[in-house]
């Protein structure tokens, strides 16, 4: 991932960030500390770049937008998580990163939905993609938020 670090706030980049993120998510074993460490790292870098671009594209909408307020809703949340400590023992430390990922795939999402690159399930009106087409799912349809 280290080397989104600028570009997470173009699209390449985000696609980047958030499959890095998703496989740090996915991980089934307990990854070495260095690991988690420079996970962060780079999570913290991201969350860097998107939290401004999710506060100017929200800013460039209606006080009362749904997205927009859910944009900032996920900003306030990265923000609590990135101000957590650091948790004890490695498993703590994951649990806490992990966390981090949670934050960059949400606004990765948040950033594509507020600039028009995909849609909310309560946004459509605004957004209307071309449906996934076969064999893609919901679940791998790029910027679908909320897809199981």
């Amino acid at each position: 991932m280290s080397d989104t670090r600028t570009r997470a706030g173009d699209a390449p980049g985000r696609a980047m960030t958030r499959a890095a993120a998703s496989v740090f998510l996915g991980q089934k074993t307990l990854p070495r500390h260095g690991t988690v460490k420079a996970f962060e790292g780079d999570f913290r870098t991201a969350l860097a770049a998107l939290m401004p671009r999710v506060e100017e594209l929200a800013a460039g909408l209606p006080d009362d937008d749904a997205c927009a307020k859910a944009g900032l809703a996920a900003l306030a949340e990265a923000r609590q998580r990135l101000g957590a400590q650091e948790a004890p023992g490695l498993k703590g430390e994951f649990m806490r990163v992990k966390q981090l990922a949670v934050s960059v795939v949400s606004l990765c999402d948040h950033v594509d939905l507020l600039s028009g690159l995909g849609t909310y399930l309560l946004c459509d009106e605004r957004n209307k993609p071309e449906p996934c087409p076969p064999p893609l799912t919901a679940t791998s349809c790029p910027g679908r938020h909320g897809a199981p």
